[in-house]
């Protein structure tokens, strides 16, 4: 008779080593049977446990194998099969161009509104149009004190170049039937001619005065020459005189009256003399007023003409920013497009400076993925890269994923006003042929998009031991 299995029933014991001891018989006892029929123990030499050690240890070396097998295939693709990396990026369609925001450098009141959200418009079309009233009245202003000093310059280039009359300015030639530019040469040209009245005025008098005192010279001149005839008869006399009275003829008296006579007409000829010299020095100084008084003139009429034409400069640069305020009134399409985010609705509402208005969405230029790239992840993109795109607002199940390019990367980072962070710009181009592929799916600006920018290839040994080796050189760099 067979010994009796050890995986029948055994005796029950309350302490923990017979438990698990009779644990381990049973399974050995099973593996033993699994592999044949139980054998009576004589008929071989061998017991059950020694068959059932065997069978175990068969058991155990199969599994380590297989693991070896397992391990050493998973090490062989972590050691030697790469993995290609990507950059993820969420992003937006735009249009090529950008969105055209309308704004104004000025504001001003609404005075009407031709267009609303998704209208299609054309190039120059009109989009909405503010109240001119200000602006007309400034550049009239201005113009007017334009013209004023154009004028006068012209009068004033008259005085110093000695015109008989000014030259009507090119800018007012062309409105002579206009009764303010009538009015305002009439003005200049009689104050041009009561300028150059009074100066010639002024210069005849000064004529008159020299001429009155040539005349004195010569008439002084004239009693010099007539004291000299007479002191001449005098000497003559006087030498007569001296005769006699050397011989005892005449009287001393005689004598003396002579010589007292001599000596008032040599005296007279000298003052007569000196008047001649002040005569001559007022013509001299009358000369003199008459040139100063036209280098008075001239230089008094180059400074006024000096102020005019800065004054002209200034005013030319005030009528163009008015002009350019008065073009500015009615604000049209710099593009065709779809009106999008329009902010005025009401008539005779406040538009502030620098204000978006609205927005034109070219629907005429080709579209574009923008996405905003880590500014870690910027030395894994270059442009002309290969990059997937997926648009997560179609059905995933049908749609393609899209091969682009990578067309544009920023040249520096940009900070969102809102959040506050940094990142690169990036733009991925579609051709044609890969916009094909959507069959019929309509591509729209401000749609979402993820972006896939395929990097390097790394193993997953790499990928497992990078950061270890990292930490590594970063705990033994000496400090």
């Amino acid at each position: 008779m067979a010994p009796p299995s050890p995986a029948g029933p055994v005796p029950r014991d309350r302490s923990v080593t017979n438990v698990v001891r009779n644990g381990l018989t049973a399974g050995v006892a099973f593996l033993a049977n699994r592999d044949g029929a139980v054998e009576p123990a004589g008929a071989s030499g061998e017991s059950i446990i020694q068959r059932a050690g065997r069978a175990f240890e068969r058991e155990l070396r199969t599994g380590l194998r297989a693991l070896l097998v397992v391990g050493g295939l998973a090490g062989g693709w972590m050691a030697l099969v790469p993995l290609s990396g990507a950059v993820v990026v969420p992003g937006n369609l735009v249009v090529q161009s950008n969105v055209k925001a309308i704004q104004h450098p000025t504001g001003g009141v609404v005075a009407q509104i031709p267009v609303q959200n998704g209208k299609r418009v054309t190039a120059g079309d009109l989009l909405l149009r503010l109240d001119s009233t200000q602006a007309q009245a400034s550049l009239q202003v201005v113009s007017k004190q334009l013209d004023e000093v154009r004028a006068k310059i012209a009068r004033l280039a008259a005085e110093r170049d000695g015109q008989p009359k000014p030259t009507i300015p090119p800018e007012l030639s062309a409105r002579l039937e206009d009764g303010n530019v009538k009015t305002l040469l009439a003005s200049e040209a009689s104050l041009f001619r009561a300028r150059t009245t009074a100066r010639e005025s002024q210069k005849e008098l000064l004529q008159s005065k020299v001429s009155q005192l040539g005349e004195e010279v010569v008439g002084l001149e004239a009693q010099v020459a007539s004291k000299a005839k007479q002191l001449e008869l005098i000497t003559g006399e006087l030498g007569g005189v001296q005769e006699l009275f050397d011989k005892r003829l005449v009287p001393i008296a005689r004598l003396t009256t002579l010589q007292r006579e001599s000596a008032r007409i040599e005296g007279e000829r000298g003052q007569l003399i000196s008047t001649i010299a002040e005569t001559k020095a007022k013509v001299d100084e009358a000369k003199l007023q008459m040139v100063r008084l036209d280098q008075d003139v001239r230089t008094e009429v180059v400074k006024e003409l000096g102020e005019a034409q800065g004054k002209e400069a200034e005013l030319s640069e005030r009528s163009i920013a008015a002009r350019d305020v008065l073009e500015r009134i009615e604000m049209r399409a710099p593009t065709s497009g779809v009106i999008h985010q329009l902010n005025a609705h009401t008539i005779g509402g406040v538009i502030r400076a620098g204000d978006t208005i609205m927005e034109v969405v070219p629907d005429s230029d080709d579209l574009q993925i923008e996405a905003r790239l880590q500014p870690n992840d910027i030395d894994q993109v270059r442009k002309g890269q290969q990059a997937f795109v997926r648009f997560s607002a179609f059905n995933q199940r049908v749609t393609p994923q899209l091969i682009g390019q990578v067309s544009y990367v920023s040249p520096d980072t940009t900070r969102d006003q809102q959040t506050g962070t940094s990142y690169f710009t990036v733009r991925i181009m579609l051709s044609e042929e890969e916009r094909r592929r959507l069959a019929g799916l309509q591509l729209v600006s401000g749609m979402p998009a993820e972006v896939f920018m395929q990097t390097g290839s790394r193993t997953m040994l790499s990928y497992l031991f990078k950061p270890i080796l990292d930490q590594f050189e970063r705990a033994f760099v000496e400090r």
